[in-house]
């Protein structure tokens, strides 16, 4: 068995099969493009670690029963990394594109506003390539009802396990991606 502890591991060390081609991989990144992992054969993708929302520790968050924020996505739109040359394959800057032209229909902006939460008022979506620290963010997740995943250097993203743990629905924007215990196939 061979673990790599983060879904850049793989890459670090590519010829990794050629030298231990008997061993089951083990790690939290399938992105099937590369190669390098075999999940519906015989390697395992399991859960990635991004421990606990700042929030979510403290008796203060609550779930709501309307959120405020419809979809929430704050991250790089590309990338200057070498390598990274065609960063998400241009599905963030799509998702940027689309984004600022959707308009909620009325009723939904009106049911939005009756949350009684008036921060996110001027737009309840969230698109930004601007920082914010890990409390604001983790809030912003969890008042929105979905949390845009699109595919970044890799097709996985952490930020599919963080909006699951802040109760908000992960809309994944990937084909060349492979889940936690995505390969069994028995009943």
């Amino acid at each position: 068995m061979w673990i790599f502890g983060s879904g850049r591991g793989v890459s670090i060390f590519p010829s990794w099969r050629k030298h231990i081609a008997d061993c089951i991989f083990i790690g939290p990144e399938g992105d099937e493009r590369t190669g390098w992992v075999a999940p519906h054969v015989k390697d395992v993708i399991v859960p990635g670690f991004i421990g606990p929302p700042p929030i979510a520790q403290s008796a203060a968050f609550e779930s709501q029963a309307v959120r405020p924020i419809f979809a929430h996505f704050r991250g790089s739109y590309t990338s200057a990394r070498s390598g990274e040359e065609n960063f998400s394959e241009g599905v963030r800057l799509a998702l940027v594109r689309a984004t600022t032209a959707f308009r909620l229909p009325r009723h939904i902006m009106a049911r939005k506003l009756s949350s009684g939460v008036y921060e996110y008022k001027a737009s309840p979506f969230i698109m930004s390539n601007a920082s914010v620290d890990p409390k604001a963010y983790s809030r912003e997740m969890q008042n929105a009802d979905f949390c845009l995943c699109p595919m970044g250097s890799s097709s996985w993203t952490a930020r599919i396990y963080s909006a699951i743990a802040s109760g908000c629905i992960p809309i994944l924007l990937s084909d060349h991606i492979s889940l936690p215990f995505d390969y069994a196939d028995s009943p």
